[in-house]
């Protein structure tokens, strides 16, 4: 038998180190899924002849000149890749720890969020006869 029962919690408080770690961390794997999503896909686009059918087409139609190329330098452009990545990472955590310390100033006048917690209570035949509650990890409350 189980037994659920509502508990009030009030979030007024969230650690702005613990921010940052978390988001830095969250942060750190989408700029590297952007880098390397990005470079896999230049591999894909350079084996399916993308670029230069590209540039054939632009050069019929006098978009671009015989000597010129329309990609140009490639490591400036995985270069520039991994600094807007760079820079996403940055901005991106900087934001959620300033919004922690905006949460933690904001709470102190309003109270912060309240939150409904659902407690679980598991009632063994034992503990039934006995009227005493075990939690899900077998404890008796």
């Amino acid at each position: 038998m189980v037994r659920v029962s509502r508990v009030r919690r009030i979030i007024r408080k969230i650690d702005p180190w613990t921010v940052l770690k978390v988001t830095f961390v969250l942060n750190f794997v989408v700029a590297l899924t952007i880098v390397l999503g990005f470079s896999i896909l230049w591999v894909l686009l350079i084996n399916a002849g993308v670029p230069q059918g590209l540039e054939d087409i632009a050069k019929r139609l006098a978009l671009l000149d015989e000597n010129s190329t329309l990609v140009g330098n490639i490591e400036a452009l995985f270069s520039s890749v991994v600094f807007l990545a760079t820079v996403y990472l940055l901005t991106q955590t900087a934001l959620a720890t300033i919004g922690a310390f905006f949460y933690n100033l904001v709470s102190d006048l309003v109270g912060g969020i309240e939150v409904v917690v659902l407690d679980c209570l598991l009632y063994t035949s034992d503990a039934a006869d006995e009227g005493l509650g075990v939690d899900l990890g077998g404890r008796r409350i």
